[in-house]
């Protein structure tokens, strides 16, 4: 039975933040706009599609936000807020310098103002990512696809699956 060893994630970084907060304005811009709608009885159509934006890309953050890691052996557990998530670990490397996800990716918050969570396109295949900073992203390559995540220590992350 292998020894289990819990390794922090990456804090979002500060530019990061101040995109996510900006976002998080407009969305409550959107918010008063919508009410104000509904209260005078127009159609809300348009502050309605900016709430509902912004309430999905947060309660996305919610769920798969990682808190942290936990190594087991060949397999790691991406802890999130209200979840396990198993990955069994083939191979381990640093992502490519600039990471981003590729196309298709749901960047919350302006390109990644919370994170970068969900499946996005890039390399050739689709890559389950929980990034919080994308300069500390390590794939986990699985029999069934590409797994991204940003421990703090990158390097700690890889030598513990070696």
């Amino acid at each position: 039975m292998a020894v289990a060893q819990t390794l922090p994630v990456a804090r979002l970084p500060a530019p990061a933040l101040a995109l996510g907060s900006f976002a998080l304005f407009v969305g409550l811009v959107a918010l008063k706009a919508l009410l104000k709608d509904l209260a005078s009885g127009r159609p809300p159509w348009i502050a309605a599609g900016f709430a509902n934006t912004v309430a999905l890309a947060l309660a996305w953050v919610y769920v798969d936000q990682p808190t942290s890691l936990v190594v087991e052996g060949r397999v790691v557990y991406v802890v999130t807020r209200v979840r396990r998530v198993r990955v069994d670990v083939h191979r381990a490397d640093r992502a490519p310098s600039g990471w981003d996800g590729g196309l298709f990716g749901p960047k919350f918050a302006i390109n990644g103002g919370y994170g970068w969570y969900g499946w996005f396109w890039g390399e050739g295949h689709w890559q389950r990512a929980y990034v919080t900073d994308r300069a500390r992203a390590v794939r986990l390559f699985t029999s069934t696809g590409v797994v991204v995540v940003s421990p703090l220590d990158p390097e700690t992350l890889i030598a513990a699956l070696a």
